[in-house]
């Protein structure tokens, strides 16, 4: 279902994701340092796509070229 890599991404967003909630619930950070955070991790997941796809494209056109 997940290659290693995969999981490992998605453990690490859904932990600082999860973290950032309850430190903003207990009032240790900002309004600001939340949408620095989650922008950070959006950038990390959306990132990781981007050599996802080249992967994916690149069997592609193994596959294709045999």
């Amino acid at each position: 279902m997940f290659e290693r890599g995969n999981f490992l991404r998605l453990a690490a967003a859904v932990l600082i994701i999860l973290a950032t909630i309850l430190l903003a619930a207990l009032g240790k950070l900002t309004a600001e340092g939340v949408a620095s955070i989650l922008s950070g991790v959006a950038g990390y997941v959306l990132g990781g796509m981007d050599k996802q796809q080249q992967k994916v494209l690149k069997i592609v056109e193994q596959v294709a070229a045999s």
